[in-house]
C-alpha cells in the first residue's frame, strides 16, 4: 500500500473513534445513548406485537379461503347472515326483576329507589 492510502487510512480511523469518544463523553452523550437505546427495545417490542398480529391475520385469511365452515361461522356471527331456508326468531330481553323493599333500622320496609 502507498503511504498517502495508509495515513488516509488512520486519519478515518482516528475521525471515527474521535466522534465516538466525543458521543460518550460529551454533557448528555451517557443518557443519550440510553434513551436511543430505551427508544430502540420499545421499537422492537412494538414490532414483534404487529408482526404477531399479520401472522394470525395470514392465518385467518388462510382459514377464509379454504375452510367453509370457517367462513359460514363468520358470516353468522359478524355478519348476521343466515341461510335460505332459515328463520330468526328475535325475542324480547326478559323483564328485569323489580327490586326489593330494603328493612330500614325502625323495622320498617322502604322500597329501593334504584
Amino acid at each position: 500500500m502507498a503511504l498517502r492510502s495508509k495515513i488516509a487510512i488512520l486519519i478515518a480511523l482516528a475521525l471515527g473513534l474521535g466522534s465516538i469518544a466525543y458521543t460518550l463523553i460529551s454533557p448528555g452523550g451517557e443518557s443519550k445513548v440510553a434513551k436511543l437505546d430505551a427508544e430502540l427495545r420499545k421499537i422492537q417490542a412494538h414490532n414483534q406485537k404487529l408482526s404477531q398480529n399479520n401472522r394470525r391475520l395470514v392465518l385467518e385469511v388462510d382459514a377464509l379461503k379454504r375452510r367453509k365452515d370457517y367462513l359460514e361461522r363468520i358470516a353468522r356471527e359478524e355478519l348476521g347472515l343466515i341461510r335460505k331456508d332459515e328463520v330468526v326468531l328475535q325475542l324480547p330481553a326478559p323483564a328485569r326483576p323489580p327490586k326489593m323493599a330494603k328493612k330500614q333500622k325502625n323495622g320498617q320496609r322502604v322500597k329501593d329507589q334504584n
